[in-house]
């Protein structure tokens, strides 16, 4: 029996381990932190596909940016409800195939789901800062391409990695956009803090939206009733991310930060926006787009002119404000500090106390707003 496939330092939870192994002897599961990371069982008959197909042991293709461009969706309802400028939601919607992406799947879990009616595209819609799992979508993408359907892919590099890696070859009919990434905290983390906010909150019915048109505000919903919202400046979570303490290991010695991307299209905020008319829609929503291969162009080509707003600017623009496209967040006192804690007393333990100078900060701030009431 295999004992590992690769260090857990290096791991990033693609799921490729899991979908590929013949024997059924890989699942993920939870250790004692939260942390996702794969568990062979004695059902292992030692094949090697695991360790063959890892991306973290096999790095895969980098391709350089060809174009890229700033857009933004014409209509207002789908740009307000994006976290950007509402370009994935217009692909997606203009793709003629089945659409894979991250959705909320009960119990406050964000999982890659399989989308074939057009009705079910907004539950992709807007930011998860969270691990999404993909759990068996690979073998379902790997199905479809094998029936003759066209397949749109969106995830972070990492999981377009364990997709190519998984399928062994190029496919023409799957279609990826990776979103850029500044690292994913795992779902744990996520559950605990909200159940500690919101003690009331039904989670199996429960969806969070992360950023809206107040800006990154977190806003939670019970089988579609508004239940409350904590805004960035009293929230443990959105602090841990932002700051970059809170993400899995592997994230801080990411090999997919940088300019060169793995998939056929990157879709990210347009931070490095050049001229004072773009960065006014920055406000209210701008994606950057690189187009990384012939298949890109075709995908950032789909929606009608009349639909979306879309402007070719120089490469450098995009790279110049997103961190995430020349190097991986790096690894601090604090992430070490939130690890450690998250191990020995659990996730809102961690977050309310890897910074003590913050903890005071919401203490005082709350105090101010003792009226308003999150639950």
């Amino acid at each position: 029996m295999i004992d590992k496939i690769c260090d857990k330092e290096r791991c990033t939870g693609c799921f490729a381990c899991s979908n590929i192994c013949p024997a059924g002897a890989i699942e993920l599961k939870e250790d004692e932190g939260g942390c996702l990371y794969p568990v062979i069982s004695e059902k292992c008959t030692e094949c090697g596909l695991c360790r063959k197909i890892c991306p973290s042991l096999n790095p895969p293709e980098f391709k350089s940016p060809k174009k890229a461009y700033a857009a933004y969706s014409k209509n207002e309802n789908i740009r307000k409800t994006s976290a950007s400028g509402g370009l994935s939601a217009m692909i997606a919607q203009a793709f003629e195939g089945i659409v894979y992406g991250a959705a909320f799947d009960g119990d406050l879990n964000v999982n890659h789901i399989r989308v074939e009616n057009k009705a079910d595209l907004p539950r992709l819609q807007n930011s998860k800062y969270v691990h999404s799992h993909i759990n068996k979508a690979y073998t379902a993408v790997k199905q479809d391409l094998e029936n003759g359907k066209k397949v749109l892919f969106t995830g972070t590099p990492c999981q377009i990695a364990g997709l190519k890696a998984f399928l062994g070859k190029e496919e023409a009919l799957l279609y990826t956009v990776d979103i850029v990434c500044h690292g994913v905290p795992e779902r744990s983390t996520l559950r605990d803090y909200i159940s500690s906010e919101f003690s009331k909150l039904n989670n199996e019915s429960a969806e969070i939206r992360f950023r809206d048109e107040k800006g990154w505000h977190m806003t939670l919903w019970e089988g579609g009733e508004f239940k409350g919202d904590i805004p960035f400046s009293l929230n443990y979570y959105y602090h841990g991310f932002m700051e970059g303490w809170t993400y899995r290991k592997a994230c801080y010695s990411c090999p997919y930060a940088k300019s060169e991307r793995i998939s056929d299209l990157t879709v990210c905020d347009f931070w490095g926006v050049e001229g004072e008319r773009l960065q006014k829609e920055l406000r209210r929503g701008l994606n950057a787009a690189l187009v990384n291969t012939d298949k890109g162009n075709e995908l950032i080509n789909l929606p009608q002119e009349s639909e979306l707003f879309c402007e070719e600017h120089p490469t450098y623009e995009v790279i110049s404000g997103n961190g995430q496209l020349r190097h991986p967040t790096e690894e601090t006192k604090n992430s070490e500090r939130f690890t450690k804690l998250k191990y020995s007393r659990g996730s809102v333990y961690a977050l309310k106390n890897t910074v003590l100078k913050k903890r005071i900060a919401f203490t005082i701030r709350k105090i101010k707003n003792a009226g308003n009431s999150n639950n």
